[in-house]
């Protein structure tokens, strides 16, 4: 590989470094480039390189829905204590470092997002193909009908139960998405809000699991989260209560 000359080196970092000190990201970086150039570093990709190794990518479900079958689900907001799981959150310094706040542009999702893209200080990027799996052809099924109908979902993934899309497009649909918002995430840590549904299913993605229902983030009414890195590694661990990054 070439080795690109000192004096270009340093010209690519005086440029870096103007540009993130311009903007309101995290102080942490500007020092880290500060600290790099007297290092005689000598290919300035490899400090953008350790940033996207240091990233925390964050899958979040939104919490507790106000159900109502007169209104389309996409259109569904937060109960109560939907929102008020949110609002503690947002308090919280458990996001700190997140930089890039990404929803789909589902009421529930976008309800959980804002708040907690305004505490953070940045924007909510809405993305319309991060969706939950459509489920249009049926619309609102009463509790016990929606269990069969998304046990159906998940155990053929191929096939479309009722109308749904399958879980296999589904699937494909959000990580695709997830995958071309971090070519774009180079620095900071990354917050996608989303639905359990298509969740579970990036999360079968990344761990190298089948399709199955039983990854899916169980009962309660969502609010769960996953990490993992900007190269897609296999989550740390299984869905988990928002909760927890409060802890």
């Amino acid at each position: 590989m070439p080795t690109v000359p000192p004096s270009a080196a340093l010209a690519a970092f005086d440029t870096g470094l103007a540009w993130f000190s311009a903007r309101p990201l995290d102080a942490v970086i500007c020092d880290r480039l500060r600290r790099c150039k007297p290092n005689g570093l000598s290919d300035p990709s490899s400090f953008w390189q350790a940033e996207i190794m240091r990233q925390v990518v964050r899958y979040l479900s939104h919490p507790q829905v106000l159900i109502d079958p007169a209104i389309p689900v996409p259109n569904w907001g937060l109960n109560d204590l939907g929102k008020g799981r949110v609002a503690a959150l947002a308090a919280s310094k458990a996001l700190a470092g997140t930089q890039h706040v990404i929803s789909s542009a589902e009421t529930k999702a976008i309800e959980t997002a804002t708040p907690l893209a305004t505490a953070l200080g940045c924007r909510n990027e809405v993305r319309e193909a991060m969706h939950e799996n459509d489920r249009s052809a049926t619309g609102f099924l009463p509790p016990e009908e929606f269990e069969i109908v998304a046990d159906q979902f998940f155990a053929n993934p191929d096939r479309s139960v009722r109308g749904w899309e399958t879980a296999t497009n589904a699937q494909n649909r959000i990580v695709t998405e997830v995958q071309q918002c971090l070519s774009l995430c180079k620095t900071g840590d990354v917050l996608f809000v989303g639905h359990g549904g298509v969740g579970t299913l990036l999360y079968c993605y990344l761990s190298g699991h089948s399709i199955s229902r039983d990854f899916d983030q169980g009962s309660g009414g969502g609010g769960c989260y996953f990490e993992f890195s900007h190269s897609m590694s296999k989550p740390k661990s299984r869905w988990q209560p928002l909760e927890k990054l409060i802890d």
